[in-house]
């Protein structure tokens, strides 16, 4: 998707201010339900990456001078280590970043948490332990209530089944291919997301990629 039409429907003006990418988005999603209108999901989501992308588009120059938070640098490290499937499937590697300040300190938790489900609302393939990790520190099934407030109740679903269910495919056996590269994840999640629809056939559909049972539905 080019970036004119991403920010059109985003309904903002072209920025490479990526907080404001990510605001609009959240608004968004809380507006769009994924069973009534799958196709107009996929687009915002779609748009959404795609004005990430543009705005992570900055020359050498401009990124050494750009400040970045403290967040922002941890939030750099969490999609370095799922853009790698190897570190992805490592537990200790999460735990040692779930153990970083951000997420402990009054003055970031917030932020941290929301800047991390934002991004694996779109990345959702994790195995179980990693999950769990996340929500012993982040507490997502304690706070779920409040937390539909800004994230749409299907991904907070999609939290809590997997924090409480074993893993259908063994993230361990994945082995790298000769020219594997970090970058391959897109490959790898579209790879596992029919992994998922073949172990569940009929009783699973997929928005974005986190996928949605034919359970009822929290109203």
């Amino acid at each position: 998707m080019d970036k004119k039409l991403a920010f059109q429907i985003l309904g903002i003006a072209e920025t490479k201010e990526e907080d404001k990418i990510r605001r609009t988005y959240l608004s968004l999603l809380k507006e769009t339900n994924p069973e009534d209108d799958p196709e107009g999901f996929k687009r915002l989501r779609e748009a959404y990456e795609a004005a990430l992308r543009f705005a992570s588009e900055r020359g050498d120059k401009e990124q050494e001078q750009e400040p970045q938070d403290e967040v922002e640098i941890w939030m750099k490290r969490v999609r370095e280590t799922y853009r790698d499937i190897f570190l992805r499937n490592d537990a200790e590697v999460w735990k040692e970043l779930f153990e970083e300040p951000v997420c402990i300190a009054f003055d970031t938790f917030l932020d941290a948490r929301s800047r991390l489900l934002a991004f694996l609302s779109g990345h959702s393939f994790l195995p179980r332990a990693v999950w769990q990790q996340m929500d012993r520190v982040f507490h997502v099934l304690d706070d779920f209530d409040a937390l539909r407030e800004e994230f749409h109740v299907n991904f907070l679903r999609h939290i809590e089944y997997h924090v409480n269910t074993d893993d259908f495919l063994d993230y361990s056996l994945f082995e790298a291919k000769e020219d594997y590269g970090p970058e391959d994840d897109e490959e790898i999640d579209h790879y596992i997301m029919n992994q998922c629809s073949l172990q569940y056939g009929a009783n699973t559909v997929f928005v974005g990629n986190v996928h949605q049972f034919s359970t009822p539905q929290i109203p």
